[in-house]
């Protein structure tokens, strides 16, 4: 199987407790949401590249989207990065069944167990969004290429990220376009803003603004796009902010 999954930066920590803010209440993943920010600011990110929290895993590590896909699938000669020692289904169930595979099974299955258990954000910047009037929303247009987009039903794309979203945020049917050379997929999300005020301050500062989401992963799944068989991360998203990613001040928080 071919894998080509596109950049999607993920965040993993455990969740923190928090204070009060002198004007009003902290949102509960507050110190998570200062966490990612910092960290974002303070690393460089290339194509095709996951980052987690050095602090949550035992090792340190930074890659690609598919790790998670090998966590959360048990796999351990890809989680491993053994593919070139144990290069055919034999080799690989032998080495499973060995003490050092299982050596190594049972300290990824500690990584697997954990992982579950933690709070996850990602990031999803929306510099080119607007208010739409008629929703009281802001208006988040993105697009996907055909050979990446899985059609998942009841979960929203990010490139092979697939988050279920609070029911508040709406959605319309992604719309397979043509551009250039190629297919894809415009997908177009509904951010709840009732304070006209507020979505003006978001407007004036788009450039810097995000949505940061804070999800549990589920599972890996395969799926068959326009290509090829791809693997998409599910996760269900319980909160969605929209934040400054310079300044760090939240905006709204949809639930």
């Amino acid at each position: 199987m071919v894998r080509n999954l596109k950049y999607v930066w993920v965040f993993i920590l455990s969740i923190c407790s928090l204070s009060l803010n002198a004007q009003e209440s902290k949102p509960t993943y507050y110190s998570l949401i200062e966490n990612t920010l910092n960290f974002s600011a303070n690393s460089a990110f290339y194509d095709n590249e996951v980052s987690y929290n050095p602090s949550f895993f035992s090792f340190p590590q930074r890659g690609k989207l598919f790790e998670i896909v090998d966590l959360l699938n048990l796999d351990v000669v890809r989680f491993y990065k053994l593919w070139d020692t144990y290069d055919t289904e034999l080799k690989k169930k032998v080495y499973v069944e060995s003490e050092e595979g299982q050596k190594k099974y049972a300290q990824m299955k500690q990584e697997y167990d954990r992982v579950k258990q933690s709070v996850c954000t990602f990031l999803f910047w929306i510099g080119s969004s607007t208010y739409d009037l008629a929703s009281k929303s802001m208006k988040v247009e993105y697009s996907i290429y055909e050979s990446h987009f899985g059609n998942i039903a009841n979960y929203v794309e990010f490139n092979q990220l697939c988050l279920s979203l609070p029911a508040s945020i709406k959605k319309e049917k992604p719309k397979r376009r043509f551009g250039g050379s190629s297919y894809f997929y415009n997908n177009t999300l509904y951010i709840p803003v009732n304070s006209e005020t507020k979505a003006l301050e978001i407007e004036n500062n788009i450039k810097n603004c995000a949505l940061l989401f804070i999800f549990k992963l589920d599972k890996a799944i395969e799926r068959k796009t326009s290509f090829l068989i791809e693997d998409f991360v599910l996760g269900n998203c319980s909160e969605v902010y929209i934040v400054n990613t310079q300044t760090g001040e939240i905006y709204q928080k949809i639930k």
